[in-house]
């Protein structure tokens, strides 16, 4: 995709979820200016073709407090991945001076995200109990 049309396309994304009936985005608004593509181009498209250069196209628009409305102090530029982390839903977890999403340590510990969500949600252990014990490996031997 071009990179012009994709970022119109992100303008209209934005637009789309905060006048449709999405749950996620009620009452959430952007600028008024930026119900106007040029003026919401002219703050932002330098910054999204900087990022989108930069990511091989992987730009998305996002919100850096999602309680907080479409802004120029409240956007910025991230991939998906790094999105991803910034989402209600996430279990964020300070481990050793490090704060990352449950999903993040998972991934970079090598452990299993399920066993250590339900170390923490349903067993009640500590993050550091979550991340420092051992995970044992059952053999279901018949």
């Amino acid at each position: 995709m071009k990179i012009e049309k994709k970022f119109k396309q992100t303008w209209y994304n934005m637009k789309c979820r905060c006048n449709g009936d999405n749950k996620n985005y009620k009452g959430i608004k952007y600028l008024k200016r930026w119900s106007n593509y040029k003026l919401f181009k002219e703050d932002l498209f330098k910054e999204f073709k900087s990022h989108y250069k930069e990511n091989n196209g992987d730009t998305t628009l996002e919100r850096l407090n999602y309680d907080k409305n479409y802004s120029n102090t409240n956007c910025t530029f991230r991939t998906i991945e790094e999105q991803q982390r910034n989402r209600r839903n996430n279990i964020n977890i300070t481990y050793r001076g490090n704060t990352q999403c449950l999903a993040e340590w998972s991934r970079s510990l090598n452990l299993n995200y399920i066993t250590l969500f339900k170390r923490l949600k349903e067993y009640g252990w500590t993050s550091k109990q979550t991340l420092d014990i051992p995970i044992r490996k059952y053999h279901n031997y018949k």
